[in-house]
């Protein structure tokens, strides 16, 4: 979600007492690419919010492939299906709440969408 593409950045410093890197690529509090946050200003837009549909990959006869993940764990069984975009004009914010029930919301479509297709959807 970027609430504001024209604000500026928070920088984040990490606690010398951590022994790894700090990994943001799951958070939902990262800044964007600058390369986006110009995109957004080039398409006059201010506010953005992006759901990821992913889903399980299924084996070739349209099983789910449980039992190759369970012997290959290292191998993801996940893939980005799509992407639910909205983009907004002026800055926007979405509460945590609105944004849970969004997330549930496209839960709900796609399901029933890969249902048509005999799929098992996993949303995030």
């Amino acid at each position: 979600m970027i609430v504001d593409c024209c604000a500026k950045n928070v920088k984040v410093i990490q606690d010398k007492k951590i022994p790894f890197d700090l990994a943001l690529y799951g958070s939902t509090l990262r800044a964007a690419h600058s390369c986006h946050l110009q995109f957004m200003v080039n398409m006059n837009s201010s506010a953005s919010l992006v759901l990821a549909v992913v889903i399980n990959d299924n084996d070739e006869d349209g099983n789910s492939s449980d039992d190759a993940a369970v012997q290959q764990p290292h191998k993801s069984s996940t893939s980005l299906w799509g992407l639910v975009v909205c983009h907004h004009t002026t800055p926007k914010f979405v509460p945590q709440g609105r944004f849970k029930d969004l997330r549930g919301l496209k839960q709900i479509y796609f399901l029933r969408y890969i249902s048509t297709k005999k799929k098992f959807i996993e949303v995030y």
